[in-house]
């Protein structure tokens, strides 16, 4: 799984083999996916959400506030004691630094 666009290289392999081993995987660029598709995902996606493709017309910085208080909504309704630690990954990927809009909740 790639987070950053900046992460991607021409040489990145679909398949590592060690010794008679291997192992085929796909390479997922999470910038590329739609944010609405992560928000349908299971709860544990939701944090990548704000990673995720902003909506036709709209930038990533435009769209945060709202993915936000959706992520936070779903987790609310969904994760129970689990609300804390959801959040805090969504933080943590989110791209500015100002306070958190769930801060208060």
């Amino acid at each position: 799984m790639l987070l950053r666009s900046n992460a991607q290289r021409a040489n990145l392999a679909d398949r590592v083999e060690y010794e008679r081993l291997s192992f085929g995987f796909d390479i997922v660029r999470v910038w590329e996916l739609p944010a609405a598709d992560l928000l349908k995902a299971d709860i544990g996606l939701l944090p990548l959400a704000v990673l995720g493709k902003p909506p036709p017309g709209a930038t990533r910085e435009q769209a945060l506030p709202e993915l936000v208080g959706r992520i936070a909504d779903r987790v609310e309704a969904e994760a129970g004691t689990e609300f804390n630690k959801l959040m805090t990954a969504t933080s943590y990927w989110r791209p500015c630094t100002s306070s958190p809009p769930w801060l208060g909740r």
